[in-house]
C-alpha cells in the first residue's frame, strides 16, 4: 500500500505588515493576492489608480487589506504612506517596490523614495524592489505583456506570467530569505527583483 503524503503549506508571511506599491493591478495585484493566502497581519496597497486600488482592497476585506493613494515619485506622499502604516500597525515588515514605469528615472526614484522612507522607521524588514513594466507604457493589458515577454524568455516551452514573478517575490518576502541580501534575482531574464535586507 502506497503511503499518502500530506503537504502542509506554511503561512509564510504570518503576522507581517506588508506594503506593496503599484498593488492595484498587474504584478502588484497578483503579488497581493498571493500574499493574502500566507497570513499577513495586513497588506497596504499603494497606487495612483484609486478605483482599482479600492476595489482590490475591498475584495480582500478591510481586516486584511487597506488602500492608500500614493504617487511613489513624490517623496512626501511616500513618507506619508510609511508614516501612516507605522502609526497604525507599529512597523513595516515587507516592502515590495513594484510601482515603476518602464522609464528608468521614475523607477529608480520610486525605489529610492520608498526604501529610504521605510528604512527610516527601523523595522524588521524584507525590502524588495521590482523592475516590472507598466502596461500603459506599452499600450497593452497584462496578458499582452505576458505574451510579449514570453516570446523573449530564455525558458522555452514555459509561458511567463505574473504568478511566476509573484512567487519569486513571496520567497524574498518570507523568512526563507532571511539571509538573502543584495540579490538581483532574474525571473527568466525578463524581470529583475532585488532584495535588500
Amino acid at each position: 500500500m502506497a503511503e499518502t503524503t500530506t503537504l502542509v503549506t506554511a503561512k509564510r508571511l504570518e503576522g507581517k505588515v506588508v506594503v506593496i506599491t503599484g498593488g492595484a493591478s498587474g504584478i502588484g495585484e497578483s503579488t497581493a493576492r498571493l500574499f493574502s493566502t500566507h497570513g499577513p497581519r495586513v497588506i497596504i496597497i499603494a497606487d495612483v489608480q484609486d478605483d482599482l486600488g479600492q476595489d482590490v482592497a475591498i475584495s480582500f476585506g478591510q481586516h486584511v487589506c487597506t488602500y492608500i493613494p500614493c504617487d511613489v515619485s513624490d517623496e512626501s506622499q511616500v513618507k506619508l504612506l510609511i508614516d501612516l502604516t507605522a502609526q497604525k500597525y507599529g512597523r513595516v515588515d515587507v516592502m515590495f517596490n513594484n510601482a515603476a514605469k518602464a522609464m528608468v528615472s521614475c523607477g529608480v526614484r520610486s525605489i529610492v523614495c520608498t526604501t529610504s522612507a521605510a528604512a527610516s522607521i527601523g523595522s524588521e524588514q524584507h525590502w524588495g524592489s521590482g523592475h516590472s513594466f507598466d502596461c500603459d507604457a506599452y499600450g497593452m493589458d497584462v496578458k499582452g505583456i505576458e505574451t510579449m515577454f514570453s516570446s523573449a524568455c530564455s525558458l522555452k516551452g514555459v509561458a511567463l506570467n505574473v504568478k511566476h514573478v509573484s512567487d519569486a517575490v513571496l520567497f524574498l518576502a518570507s523568512d526563507e530569505s532571511t539571509f538573502v541580501s543584495g540579490l538581483n534575482l532574474a525571473v527568466d531574464s525578463c524581470f529583475r527583483l532585488s532584495a535588500l535586507a
